[in-house]
């Protein structure tokens, strides 16, 4: 089963036909924020959807939920529907790409492919940590914030901590102009990464979804999942 996680916006999108024939597909909405009928706007704070910044800052729907949303997912997706789980690829864009990584090392005695396309997150939990928390409470009133803790709340979701759990093959990809996910983070995850793997970076490319990731994606998940 491919699962495949949103990026940061909470878009669901369709995937390619040659995919579903090669496996159940299961695309995940976390936290209720997209729904088969659209977006549930009543969910956001401020124009965003609030999940970094309570993890920041400790509210209710961190990255921790989020994750604990995916592994329900994937454990209905078996129960209930029937779907192969105990053979899981992982793959998504932005947010979905770093959180891919993430549930790879979860699911790592199952996981047979991680595809992570400008992934997000990376190094939240450390190097980034203040560059985050200033980002986090962009028009916020702030609370009193203990960094220590914020790290500790980072961490479940920072791809950078669990990237050397990862046991199977994997496929990066960066975008040459990407600044929310620059080149150098996705270059730096990609090097804590066991073997076998994979990098891209597509020139000229600005963060967001992409064609040719997909293409090279089908042809990766076929080659590793046969």
């Amino acid at each position: 089963m491919l699962v495949v996680s949103p990026g940061y916006r909470a878009e669901l999108y369709a995937y390619p036909e040659a995919l579903t024939e090669l496996c159940h597909v299961l695309v995940l909405s976390p936290l209720g924020y997209d729904t088969p009928d659209g977006p549930d706007e009543g969910l956001l704070r401020r124009g965003a959807w609030p999940v970094l910044y309570d993890t920041v800052f400790g509210g209710a729907d961190t990255y921790e939920e989020w994750l604990l949303d995916a592994m329900t997912a994937i454990r209905w997706a078996g129960e209930a529907e029937g779907a192969g789980v105990r053979s899981l690829a992982f793959c998504g864009t932005s947010q979905g790409g770093g959180l891919s990584v993430v549930l790879g090392g979860l699911y790592q005695d199952r996981c047979r492919a991680v595809c992570a396309d400008q992934p997000f997150l990376i190094g939240f939990s450390s190097e980034r940590l203040e560059e985050v928390i200033s980002f986090a409470a962009q028009g916020y009133c702030q609370p009193i914030l203990s960094y220590e803790q914020a790290a500790k709340r980072l961490r479940v979701a920072d791809p950078m901590c669990c990237a050397a759990r990862l046991d199977c093959p994997t496929l990066v990809a960066a975008g040459e102009k990407d600044a929310e996910c620059p080149p150098k983070w996705v270059e730096a995850l990609c090097a804590k990464l066991p073997e076998p793997k994979e990098y891209l970076c597509f020139l000229g490319r600005k963060h967001g979804y992409c064609v040719d990731f997909y293409d090279k994606m089908v042809d990766f998940l076929e080659k590793n999942l046969k």
